[in-house]
């Protein structure tokens, strides 16, 4: 089972935060997915790099190296991924111009069966936004 990671921030107590385990899996994957590789010492093959990716929208990003990354990084740290089900996606909004990197990525926790679902941008100034959201997973081989 899955501590819960601590928090930068604080509760409505003063004391420091511990994040739920949705929470912490979703820290965790934050962490690998924006790290290069070698940032944490005792760890130094972890790391996907994702903005590498996300400055290549306008030749293509190549969703098969983001699923493996992702299946060979965190499969030793979390358990809790359903690798096999994985899909990486880009796309973009109606009304908008700046695409999307989606990941849907379903996750076993608690007993219950989820997909989290990540969205990662890049504005036309360089700035990257990370939004996530669970749902119930539509996914029966789980």
């Amino acid at each position: 089972m899955l501590k819960g990671e601590l928090s930068f921030g604080t509760d409505n107590f003063s004391e420091q935060k511990v994040l739920s385990q949705k929470e912490s899996i979703v820290q965790i994957l934050k962490n690998i997915l924006f790290m290069r590789r070698g940032n944490m010492p005792s760890l130094p093959h972890l790391g996907i790099n994702i903005q590498s990716y996300l400055y290549s929208f306008d030749d293509s990003v190549d969703v098969n190296s983001i699923k493996n990354k992702i299946h060979e990084q965190c499969s030793e740290i979390l358990p809790y991924l359903d690798y096999e089900n994985i899909n990486v996606y880009v796309a973009t909004p109606k009304g908008s111009s700046v695409p999307i990197l989606m990941l849907i990525i379903p996750i076993i926790i608690e007993g219950k069966n989820e997909d989290l679902i990540i969205g990662i941008q890049k504005s036309s100034r360089g700035e990257f936004s990370f939004r996530y959201e669970f749902e119930k997973s539509n996914n029966v081989n789980l």
